[in-house]
């Protein structure tokens, strides 16, 4: 299911077209900007803020499977697929 955003000329697009995506969806191994956080589950927003994990960080993608590991700066976090799918990236360059 592709989500779409409302652009600024009020049409829509969908989020592959802009780059962005779920952090459950980037590929391991490459950098990407923290873009926007869903603000639905005050819980979850509290506790990914604890972490520094704001839009403009920088992270990469460690693993997906089972829990989504990530860096950011030069600590290592591990969420599960529901927190997750709270983080929209949008791709920097490969780290490879």
């Amino acid at each position: 299911m592709r989500m779409r955003n409302r652009n600024r000329k009020g049409g829509f697009e969908s989020t592959a077209d802009s780059g962005r995506m779920r952090l459950m969806e980037a590929t391991i191994g490459d950098k990407y900007i923290v873009e926007s956080i869903d603000k639905d589950d005050p819980a979850i927003l509290r506790k990914l803020c604890s972490m520094g994990i704001l839009p403009g960080v920088e992270v990469i993608v460690r693993r997906k499977k089972p829990t989504i590991i990530f860096e950011v700066y030069h600590s290592r976090f591990a969420v599960d697929k529901l927190i997750g799918d709270k983080i929209y990236v949008k791709q920097l360059h490969s780290h490879r």
